[in-house]
């Protein structure tokens, strides 16, 4: 079963359309590493906390934004 949260998270991530490369590298990492590193993250089941306030930082939501129920309840337009 997948975490709730991890769900949000990936739902956010292809909501926003953003390769893992562009994913990678508004998480902060090197260009040189970003794809790996978001895809890693994408496939985490428990991902550290650093990790979580770097994608929603990301993704331009509050990091308590992570732990709702559903993304729209988060979000109501394309996120950018």
């Amino acid at each position: 079963m997948e975490d709730k949260v991890m769900g949000v998270i990936r739902s956010l991530h292809t909501r926003s359309g953003l390769t893992l490369q562009e994913l990678g590298v508004r998480m902060g990492y090197d260009p040189k590493i970003a794809e790996d590193r978001a895809r890693r993250f994408l496939r985490s089941n428990d991902p550290r906390a650093s990790e979580l306030r770097r994608f929603a930082r990301a993704m331009s939501v509050p990091v308590e934004a992570l732990f709702v129920d559903q993304v729209d309840t988060i979000v109501d337009g394309p996120i950018v």
